[in-house]
């Protein structure tokens, strides 16, 4: 396995998006930790949103498996 720290910027639904590619890639991939902020530096929680394209950061860790 190899593990990858990715910085993410974007609205929520972009972030969702972008996850969901991860999802259905071809690889197996775990996600270790997952971090959402406000541009502000807010920690972000699940129903925390004030608009759904309000400007996001994500810190995510994933670990990619191969054969």
């Amino acid at each position: 396995s190899t593990s990858y720290q990715l910085l993410l910027g974007g609205s929520f639904s972009d972030i969702l998006q972008f996850l969901e590619k991860l999802e259905n890639s071809p690889y197996l991939i775990e996600i270790s930790s997952l971090i959402i902020k406000e541009s502000s530096g807010k920690n972000v929680g699940y129903g925390d949103f004030t608009s759904p394209t309000e400007e996001l950061s994500a810190n995510l860790t994933i670990k990619v498996y191969t054969k």
